[in-house]
């Protein structure tokens, strides 16, 4: 496999880095004055590495889900999916009720719709989630954000704020609940230690089960 390197930068650093991205160009960072030869030794020496990770994005590429919101299209919701319909003398913009059934008035915006649906939903469910584990754990958390991030499922902040993408809203509840502990744990054990995974498993022993699903699913759950 021939490896195109799509950017180089270079900086004040003493080191180089290599970075995939997701649409499977290869950036490398390297310090001031490293010259071709020398960054073509460090692309030979990690060429597996590179080889390995490139083509796991474009294989991830070619799963994500391509989302048209046309009528009978299905999309996901707590693990399950459901049919979109657009619906004649519709009075409310989106009922869910087995089905997405929105106005048909309004489906040209059906996306947008759709997306403040989950983003309602998310945070009804996150927050009652969070509270949850929070009660019977005792994890004191300062208040919950949602993000828009495409793979980072969540994080949580050094003042007590739990960040949770709103696209987990088309997870399973268990798997929810997984990167909600996850981050909750987060407020004891900043990294991710044995100490830390022990307490994780602790709440939810089957976590690894949940973990793999979000690895396996991701891109379904990917709205562009």
């Amino acid at each position: 496999m021939q490896i195109e390197i799509d950017k180089i930068l270079f900086s004040r650093r003493s080191t180089y880095s290599l970075q995939i991205t997701e649409d499977a160009r290869l950036i490398i960072k390297v310090p001031l004055y490293t010259d071709e030869k020398e960054i073509n030794r460090i692309v030979n020496k990690h060429k597996r590495w590179i080889t390995k990770k490139i083509t796991l994005a474009k294989l991830i590429n070619q799963r994500v889900k391509k989302y048209k919101f046309k009528e009978g299209e299905m999309l996901m919701y707590l693990g399950n999916p459901y049919r979109l319909c657009f619906i004649q003398n519709q009075s409310e913009l989106i009922v869910f009720d087995n089905k997405f059934n929105i106005s048909s008035e309004y489906s040209s915006t059906a996306k947008n719709i759709i997306i403040n649906w989950y983003k309602a939903r998310a945070r009804e469910i996150f927050t009652e989630r969070v509270e949850h584990y929070s009660k019977l754990y005792n994890f004191r958390f300062r208040k919950i954000k949602l993000s828009s991030a495409l793979k980072k499922w969540g994080s949580c902040s050094t003042n007590g704020d739990i960040n949770l993408t709103w696209r987990l809203v088309m997870a399973p509840l268990d798997v929810i609940d997984y990167v909600v502990v996850h981050e909750l744990v987060h407020l004891k054990i900043k990294n991710h230690s044995k100490e830390f995974w022990k307490m994780v498993a602790n709440i939810l022993p089957d976590y690894q089960i949940q973990k793999a699903w979000l690895k396996e699913n991701e891109p379904l759950l990917r709205i562009t």
